[in-house]
């Protein structure tokens, strides 16, 4: 009988009309890397997503590891994964990994006690039918071009693009990962390919999200969406 390890995923709606001037006093759990990061963004909704995605992942860590917020340190390696500082964890609690993504009106966190653990979140109102061929093996595009009318493709594009998205995100290797180099499950009840869990979910209407977690023996992942408030993460 298989253990059940939970996947926690945590989900922050934004409305459209927020503004920065929320967040100036949240600017200071930043490190000065974080805040270079914040001040190249070109636009107040990047800045608001980026943010907000630390106030997320920060303080969830905290809470788990009952360290102050000030003590988080999130480092990145050559690929741009994101990761705890190793002096940041408590010993009997070394495997604890996270991930975020974000998309205009949408920032969305997994953490969860695995070392490899990826999420993508993605708006499906936008076109890219026309990259299939350079980001999809040939079933897949099999797969989206069955579908019976354009939204289905298109629904079907982003169902496949997030789950690889996410196995990229999940193994931390960046481009160098050729999304031509491996295929993920596209049926409905198909939700396991090689060492890789997959979940796909609908966060809100014409938002596709989903998560890859590394299959470990003995466990099986269940995964659990959570919404939290922006509000709660400035108070």
């Amino acid at each position: 009988m298989k253990m059940r390890r939970e996947i926690l995923i945590y989900e922050v709606h934004l409305p459209s009309n927020l503004s920065l001037e929320e967040f100036e006093e949240s600017l200071s759990i930043l490190s000065d890397e974080e805040l270079k990061v914040y001040k190249n963004y070109k636009v107040d909704h990047k800045k608001i997503e980026f943010i907000i995605g630390r106030l997320l992942i920060k303080q969830l860590i905290s809470k788990e590891l009952d360290i102050p917020i000030s003590e988080v340190e999130i480092m990145k390696n050559k690929y741009g994964k994101l990761f705890l500082k190793k002096q940041c964890v408590h010993n009997e609690k070394e495997s604890l990994h996270f991930n975020l993504s974000h998309t205009e009106g949408l920032v969305i966190c997994v953490i969860g006690y695995m070392d490899q653990i990826g999420v993508d979140v993605e708006n499906i109102t936008y076109d890219f039918l026309e990259v299939m061929p350079q980001v999809f093996v040939p079933d897949e595009i099999k797969y989206i071009n069955a579908g019976s009318s354009y939204e289905t493709k298109l629904i079907r594009f982003f169902h496949l693009w997030t789950r690889k998205e996410a196995l990229v995100k999940a193994k931390g290797l960046g481009f160098s990962l050729s999304p031509l180099s491996f295929r993920v499950p596209y049926q409905l009840d198909e939700n396991t390919a090689e060492d890789f869990n997959y979940f796909t979910y609908s966060p809100m209407k014409d938002y596709v999200a989903s998560v890859a977690v590394k299959n470990a023996e003995g466990i099986k992942h269940t995964f659990i969406s959570k919404k939290i408030c922006w509000k709660d993460l400035i108070k």
